[in-house]
């Protein structure tokens, strides 16, 4: 969107006082920034078929980040994996790949009225049956916004009213949307781990585009369940939702279900899924939960229709003295209410070790599978890669990164067929504290 920023920024600005505010409050503050700099080399920059390849070397700029600060007023997030690409010689424009999610929450009145920040930054195919590829990627941006209020009644009983804004935001599709939701939820305190709640939640998705796209509305009427103990927490709700676009209506179940379990002190489990109506970007949301932050994810397909969405993941990690493994794969059903002929089902799998060969070197290998399958066109899009990475910690806070990886895949346009291999050289820089 050509606005994307201005949008961002006048959403962010109220904020501004906000944080002023915290500033001088205690603060637990625990923060780890990676930047990096180095060169990429491609055999086959254009993803094309093995007879019109074109290899090209431009530059990377890097930047990993884990921020994490609460004061007794403010409580902050932002996980970044970002990476730029200066395509200056390669006839492509310059980008910025990777995903970026953060959140905010002011105690504007501690314990009665919160405010909420969420942006959440990655990329999505313009052409969602063509190969992703530089030339075929946009940036996607979902911010929202909005007021948490609690009414205590009782020892055990509370009132929750909850207000959302938020925008998505496409850099080159015509399907930029705003979100409107409104919820209130009556909570119980069972017991000191769980709460249950009953919950009534009404949502409006309008287009910028207007004339073209057509607003439509959704509400939801669910019970839940929070459980939050020792080693485990368990977030469920499930109810009925009806969806009223274009003067009609449909119905059918809504659910939401997320899990996490530390299995032992050196490994940890997680599984989500759920199913409801909704957007593309509020889609885009949800596959980005549905991934370890650190791990790149182009998920989106976008149209300007409603959307039924399927969705379930599952991941597993163990980390040890010197070998740690990451685990994730992710399902999700997409079925629209009138662009039938991007109804999708995806499937992702991805797997990572990483061993310590001694006080300065470390290597890693990873691999994913990926295929999104198109109903209508009974036609499957692979996306399969693998690799290996090294690094070389000069000092503590100094490294040199290199990474090879093989990627093959194809598109449902001219059934064309792709074969990549791509190396990674940085110089890095790290600092925690």
């Amino acid at each position: 969107m050509k606005d994307m920023r201005k949008s961002a920024a006048a959403c962010l600005l109220p904020f501004s006082g906000l944080l002023a505010l915290a500033a001088s409050a205690p603060a637990f503050t625990e923060n780890t920034v990676s930047v990096s700099v180095g060169t990429a080399y491609s055999d086959n920059i254009f993803l094309r078929p093995s007879d019109s390849k074109l290899s090209k070397t431009w530059i990377v700029i890097g930047m990993d980040a884990d921020m994490r600060t609460r004061t007794t007023r403010l409580e902050t997030s932002l996980l970044a994996n970002l990476t730029y690409h200066s395509y200056s010689e390669t006839g492509l424009k310059s980008e910025l790949e990777g995903r970026l999610d953060g959140n905010l929450r002011f105690n504007i009145l501690p314990g009665t009225l919160v405010w909420v920040l969420d942006e959440n930054y990655g990329q999505g195919e313009v052409r969602a049956k063509e190969i992703d590829s530089p030339a075929n990627r946009q940036k996607i941006n979902y911010l929202s916004t909005g007021p948490d209020v609690y009414f205590q009644m009782g020892e055990r009983n509370r009132l929750v009213l909850q207000g959302r804004y938020a925008l998505s935001s496409y850099e080159i599709s015509p399907d930029d949307s705003r979100r409107t939701t409104a919820s209130i939820a009556l909570e119980r305190r069972v017991s000191q781990p769980l709460t249950v709640s009953a919950r009534v939640n009404a949502r409006r998705i309008e287009f910028t585009s207007s004339l073209v796209n057509s607003a439509f509305d959704v509400q939801d009427a669910t019970l839940g369940v929070r459980s939050i103990g020792v080693r485990s927490t368990l977030e469920a709700d499930g109810g009925y939702s009806v969806l009223r676009d274009r003067g009609t209506s449909e119905k059918s179940l809504v659910a939401h279900l997320v899990y996490t379990r530390r299995t032992t002190m050196r490994s940890s489990l997680s599984f989500s899924a759920g199913q409801e109506f909704t957007d593309s970007g509020e889609s885009f949301r949800i596959g980005l939960g549905l991934t370890a932050e650190d791990i790149l994810t182009r998920n989106a397909v976008v149209s300007a229709d409603p959307l039924r969405l399927k969705y379930a993941g599952a991941g597993w990690s163990w980390r040890g003295d010197r070998t740690s493994v990451r685990l994730q794969s992710e399902f999700r059903q997409e079925r629209r209410e009138t662009a039938t002929a991007l109804n999708v089902d995806r499937k992702t799998s991805r797997a990572t070790i990483t061993y310590r060969l001694g006080p300065r070197f470390e290597i890693n290998a990873f691999g994913g599978l990926s295929a999104n399958h198109f109903i209508v066109e009974d036609s499957t899009l692979d996306d399969n890669s693998f690799g290996a990475g090294l690094t070389w910690l000069l000092s503590p806070r100094f490294s040199v990164n290199s990474r090879i990886e093989h990627r093959t895949g194809d598109s449902l346009v001219n059934s064309t067929k792709f074969a990549e291999n791509r190396v990674t050289v940085t110089f890095g820089y790290r600092r925690t504290r």
